[in-house]
């Protein structure tokens, strides 16, 4: 059945030379194209006579070449309805259709112009080719090539050149795609057009590529034709294959393989790189042959084209792409050869290949995350230094939703703690910075106490402050900037937020053990303390100064000062090298002589300005320096950022206080252990918040079963109270409430919850009042059965201290009920072997222990009380005092006539009357009475049995040698912790150590060195020293842990000098020769010579003569005498052979550069450690078996101590860079046996 036939019938083409008028023409063709529209072909009568005509004279040289653009624009319109009529078979012959098309392109320009009033027609022609397909007549014609290629320019030209409609673009990149799909052969020159547009891109970005960097995926622009390109690689890659990989091959080996001076056109190979990854977004198979071709790049020889591989192939491993699986899937081979460039020979190939992990890890599969995070943790260690600070900060790059879903355990990152401690500067700081990072992110899991959250980063915060133990002034600054900007990020000062601070800073407190507690005190109160008086002074010399404008004498003595007190400041901020810059800094800002910046440096230190008052006058002066002085901001702002109140101030009281009575986030015990931070080292922030300290003691103080439940927090809170007291007493609110919760605590509660209520009593106007109202309380009634009896005595025991001028009449008879009715009598049944054990904590240790315990306190208290009197009296009532200590310390705390003390009450009156003792030393005429013999047998507490008497003793040792408060003989004591069984106690004691050597070289003193002869002296009067070969061995390695922690080179000569002059002298302490000492002179030689040649070190003969300690040595008694003594050997046999081991040099076992450092809790946790018999882990409720019925022989008790003769213990070598200034060891043991002294109490970090 015939379709319909075309109904118009006009004419189109000129009859006869005469020409169809322009508007007749226009208003026919429109009849035309209006009716040919909506005709189908099914539909469509293609025989009638009407539509030959129409389809002869469209294509006639008349309409096609008319001069009219709307003529020709809709001409093209009917054509291509004429094309979608007739198709498949076009009724124009293929040079008609060659015609047809030519003018079809010239037709498709006109959509440039969206303004044209033609240019619907443009595009319904541009439709009509995309829809019908009849585009690809092209590809039969003689110059299909040409038309196509001719296509493509003018496409991508005007989607460059201007923004078509998103349909036209769809129609565009349709027609591209059918040509490429249904051509025979792809021109060259078309690949050249298609590719062109990646490059039209890469100049459009307006960066400049430099060697080996790839910058094609910053600031991309979706660029039409960009897209179009994009989709038309996407759609044709199977077709496209060949042809992009021999594109590809000629530039690269033309490139490659160019000859002369320079070498491979790099710039070129770069630009070639980045096209094919942007190519690769695009259509990733269509690299399919090209990507072996950079395959091939990563083993070449030259440095720089392999870089350009490993950055390519390494982005294109971690994009985006279309495909979505990414290279290590798609592309295998090429996955794993690039993973074997991590161990590249070129350290600058190993930086760009961790810099490109960080979107491989977030954007690829849980499995290839894991494979290159394991690497990462190589590179970390890498031997090179920039390597090692990319590694790290990849890290910092992730953000948390990699870190969780990827990452996912710390065994991945958890290595990060050990980069802190890094050789290099630069990786010290990137690892810092990158933990700050850690913790921002990490923090909201952490505060909802997520699981994975803790998992991830509740490490973070230990091993960030755990740096501060290093004394690296430089780390110490970065730390001061993390923590400032990250892990307690500046607040705006309403309450809500500071509320928030708050609670971040418990969060982080809660996650830092004692040690690192303190090391965070040690910055934000210590430091800050610290600095903020260097500052202070600096101000006010420089307001005095007043520029300098005046050069007088007296002006020149301020300048001096105040460079003083610069060098002094730079010091805490800079290496020696670079010291001199800070203080020039200085200089100039005073030299500026800014008033208004001087007072908004001391609002930035007032304890009693408040948060919005700090932070403003911060933001001001700083402000002013960037004005002004630009040049000396970061010096200044590192200063003012550690002097000023930005962490502690008077605005964080009422949070601090809310968390201690509303505990819903379980940090009221943190809150409470900062605020009695918070009291020792700033109690004048309490003036403005005091009442809410003395609301908490009401509160708490209101019935004893409150007392007891909230036993450690009242403490706190009342020490807190107590240390504002001490140094405002004036600012004591006056009232009954308080002085009735006061007087409560001192007859109910705890022991130390009486001894600070009886101190804040003391510093009330009313003391005399309190006092006489507690004596007449306690002593009035003494009975060890009263009520209250352990709170009381504790009480009484304060007294004696701080009132001995009111306490002295009852002293007598106190003293009498002490000895005879609580230290001499055991009242507790005996216990069987199995119940009897050597330690109970705190916690369960029963009132009777604490009764004994706080009795030879009370009476040591009323010593120290009284030291003030004539030095002769006070003398002898210490000596009865002296020789109970000495007895408990002797008899290994049996101290019952019937041997029925309990092992665990022998065991704390042993560390309360050593650490007695050491209280006894730091006072002048009480350390007088020190002989050596009572010395020697409080130095064997370092080696007692039980771990937490020594450990409570070193405790107490090393804190009191480090404030400087003992004398120097004690430092001979700690190196009996040489055979310590307990490794983390060993250590820390090294450390420590190593720390103090330190200061007293830089101090160039050889006060320090006069140890090592006090050292032989004690270890001659060991009760187990002999001079077996066996034994000897074990003597050697207490002088070897000495040279391991104190020799140098540079004071070798000095010890050998000491070991040769213990020979020379006789024994003061005994009326015989003691040869026990030649022995231990001989092998103290013996051991330096070896430790001397084992590290190579040149050793002269001390040329100057140094006394000896006269209370431990005297003149031989002639000279024959001392010659025999000299020329004879007082070791056995082949000594030399025996402890050989002992001077090796030993180094830190490292993997890559890893410095030598402490064991860390992770460690620990996953390696058994073989513990002696007294562990040290609490475990109060476990019954553990007797050791031995009775006090063991004195050899055997000092051997329990130590590790077996045969272990070889070897000691780490470390860095020696802890500061002096960090007075730190002490306090990780407060609060365990004893509260240190309240009268003579220091901050906690000095």
């Amino acid at each position: 059945m015939p379709g319909t036939a075309l109904k118009f019938n006009a004419q189109l083409a000129p009859k006869a030379g005469k020409p169809v008028p322009l508007a007749d023409l226009l208003k026919r063709l429109k009849q035309l194209h209006a009716e040919l529209t909506p005709m189908e072909q099914d539909d469509f009568d293609r025989s009638s006579s009407s539509i030959k005509r129409v389809v002869t004279e469209l294509a006639s040289s008349n309409l096609i070449g008319h001069k009219d653009k709307g003529v020709r624009a809709y001409t093209a319109c009917c054509l291509a309805d004429i094309l979608r009529l007739f198709a498949p078979d076009a009724p124009y012959t293929q040079k008609e259709l060659q015609t047809i098309f030519e003018f079809f392109v010239k037709q498709l320009k006109g959509l440039e112009n969206q303004e044209s009033p033609w240019w619907g027609q443009y595009a319904y022609l541009l439709d009509n080719l995309s829809t019908v397909k009849s585009v690809v007549l092209i590809t039969d014609l003689p110059n299909g090539e040409d038309l196509m290629t001719d296509l493509f320019r003018y496409f991508f030209d005007m989607a460059a050149t201007s923004s078509p409609p998103r349909q036209v673009e769809f129609h565009m990149t349709d027609i591209l795609t059918q040509l490429i799909d249904e051509s025979t052969s792809i021109p060259t020159e078309l690949i050249d057009i298609l590719l062109g547009q990646f490059m039209r891109q890469i100049s459009s970005n307006g960066t400049t590529a430099t060697r080996g960097q790839t910058t094609l995926d910053k600031n991309l622009v979706s660029a039409p034709a960009l897209v179009m390109a994009k989709s038309v690689l996407a759609a044709c890659a199977d077709r496209l294959q060949r042809h992009i990989t021999q594109y590809f091959a000629e530039v690269i080996y033309n490139t490659s393989s160019s000859e002369g001076e320079e070498g491979p056109d790099i710039d070129e190979l770069t630009t070639t790189h980045q096209l094919i990854y942007q190519i690769y977004l695009a259509s990733p198979t269509v690299l399919l042959n090209t990507v072996p071709l950079l395959e091939q790049e990563l083993v070449v020889e030259n440095t720089d084209i392999r870089l350009l591989a490993v950055n390519i192939l390494g982005r294109m491993a971690g994009a985006n792409t279309a495909s979505g699986q990414g290279l290590p899937r798609e592309y295998p081979n090429a996955w794993k050869a690039w993973l074997g460039r991590e161990n590249d020979k070129s350290a600058q190939i190993r930086q760009a290949w961790t810099e490109l992990t960080p979107a491989i890890i977030a954007n690829r599969t849980q499995d290839v995350s894991r494979q290159v995070l394991e690497l990462l943790k190589k590179k970390r260690v890498d031997i090179d230094e920039k390597v090692r600070v990319a590694a790290c900060h990849v890290i910092g790059e992730l953000d948390w939703k990699t870190l969780s879903t990827r990452v996912a355990s710390k065994a991945l990152i958890v290595d990060l703690n050990e980069r802190v401690r890094d050789k290099k500067l630069s990786v010290r700081t990137e690892t810092m910075r990158v933990l700050g990072k850690l913790w921002v992110m990490g923090y909201p899991e952490v505060e909802q106490r997520s699981t994975l959250g803790m998992e991830l980063v509740g490490w973070v915060p230990q091993a960030m402050f755990a740096t501060v133990f290093l004394n690296d002034v430089e780390l110490n600054v970065v730390l001061d900037q993390v923590l400032h900007s990250d892990l307690l990020p500046a607040a705006s000062g309403d309450d809500k937020e500071i509320e928030a601070r708050v609670k971040r800073m418990l969060w982080l407190l809660a996650n830092l053990d004692d040690k690192g507690r303190t090391a965070f005190w040690f910055m934000v109160l210590g430091k800050q303390g610290q600095m903020s008086k260097f500052l202070g002074a600096f101000i006010d010399l420089a307001e005095k100064w007043n520029g300098g404008v005046n050069p007088t004498d007296e002006s020149k003595v301020l300048e001096t000062n105040l460079k003083k007190v610069a060098a002094v400041i730079a010091k805490d901020f800079a290496v020696e090298a670079e010291r001199e810059k800070v203080e020039a800094d200085l200089i100039r800002f005073a030299r500026f002589n800014d008033r208004r910046g001087y007072k908004s440096l001391r609002t930035c230190m007032d304890p009693q300005s408040d948060f919005k008052a700090v932070r403003s006058a911060y933001k001001s002066v700083l402000a002013r320096l960037k004005e002004s002085l630009a040049s000396i901001l970061d010096t200044m702002k590192m200063v003012i950022t550690r002097a000023s109140l930005l962490v502690v101030n008077k605005s964080i009281i009422p949070s601090l206080v809310d968390f201690t009575r509303v505990d819903s986030s379980g940090l009221g015990h943190v809150a409470h252990a900062v605020l009695k931070q918070i009291s020792t080292a700033q109690p004048a922030i309490y003036k403005a918040n005091v009442q809410s300290l003395v609301a908490l003691i009401e509160e708490a103080a209101t019935s004893v079963e409150r007392m007891e439940r909230d036993e450690r927090a009242t403490e706190d809170t009342l020490k807190a109270f107590k240390q504002f007291a001490r140094q405002y007493p004036a600012e004591i609110p006056k009232g009954r409430g308080l002085t009735d919760s006061l007087r409560a605590f001192c007859v109910k509660g705890t022991s130390r919850q009486a001894k600070h209520a009886t101190s804040i009593l003391l510093c009330t106007e009313r003391r005399e009042m309190h006092v006489q109202w507690l004596l007449d309380e306690i002593v009035g009634k003494l009975d060890v059965d009263m009520a209250g009896f352990v709170p009381k005595l504790s009480s009484l025991s304060q007294l004696m201290l701080e009132a001995s001028e009111i306490t002295n009449d009852k002293a007598d008879v106190v003293t009498e009920f002490l000895i005879k009715q609580v230290l001499l009598v055991t009242r507790k049944e005996p216990l069987s072997d199995e119940d009897d054990v050597d330690w109970v904590e705190d916690e369960v240790l029963d009132t009777e222990c604490q009764a004994k315990v706080l009795a030879v306190e009370a009476l040591v208290n009323r010593a120290r009380g009284s030291v003030e009197g004539e030095r002769e009296a006070v003398q002898e009532m210490a000596k009865p005092i002296f020789k109970m200590l000495g007895a408990i310390v002797g008899k290994m705390g049996e101290i019952s006539k019937q041997g029925s003390t309990p092992l665990s009450y022998q065991s704390r009156l042993r560390l309360v009357a050593a650490q007695s003792m050491l209280k006894f030393a730091a006072l002048k005429p009480f350390e007088e009475m020190i002989a050596p013999n009572d010395f020697n047998k409080l130095a064997l507490i370092a080696q007692d049995p039980c771990f937490q008497v020594r450990n409570g003793f070193l405790g107490k040792l090393t804190k009191g040698l480090t404030a400087v408060k003992l004398p120097v003989r004690f430092y001979s004591i700690v190196f009996l912790t040489a055979h310590e069984p307990e490794e983390e106690l060993r250590e820390k004691i090294t450390g420590w150590i190593k720390s103090r050597a330190a200061f007293y070289r830089q101090q160039k003193s050889v006060d320090f060195l006069y140890t090592f002869v006090r050292l032989l002296h004690l270890l001659a009067h060991h009760p187990d020293f002999t001079n077996e070969a066996e034994d000897l061995v074990d003597f050697a390695k207490y002088i070897a842990y000495y040279l391991d922690t104190v020799a140098v080179s540079d004071n070798m000569a000095h010890l050998f000098y000491f070991a040769q002059r213990v020979k020379q002298t006789a024994d003061a302490t005994t009326d015989s020769i003691n040869e026990n000492l030649f022995v231990i002179s001989d092998l103290a030689a013996l051991i330096i010579k070896m430790k001397q040649e084992a590290h190579g070190w040149s050793m002269q003969t001390f040329p100057g003569k140094l006394g000896m300690p006269l209370d431990l040595f005297k003149a031989l008694p002639d000279s024959k005498t001392a010659a025999e003594i000299a020329r004879a050997s007082y070791l056995p046999e082949g000594m030399e052979e025996k402890v050989a081991h002992l001077t090796r040099v030993r180094h830190a076992k490292r993997k890559g550069v890893k410095p030598a450092v402490p064991k860390t809790p992770q460690s620990k946790a996953s390696t058994p450690k073989k513990r002696s018999s007294n562990s040290k882990e609490k475990k109060p409720m476990k019954k553990k078996a007797k050791t031995t019925p009775t006090p063991p022989a004195s050899s055997e008790r000092r051997r329990s101590g130590r590790l077996p003769a045969s272990t070889d213990v070897r000691y780490q070598e470390e860095s020696e860079n802890e500061d002096e200034d960090m007075k730190m060891y002490a306090e990780e043991n407060e609060g365990s046996e004893e509260e240190e002294d309240e009268e003579e109490e220091e901050s906690d970090v000095e």
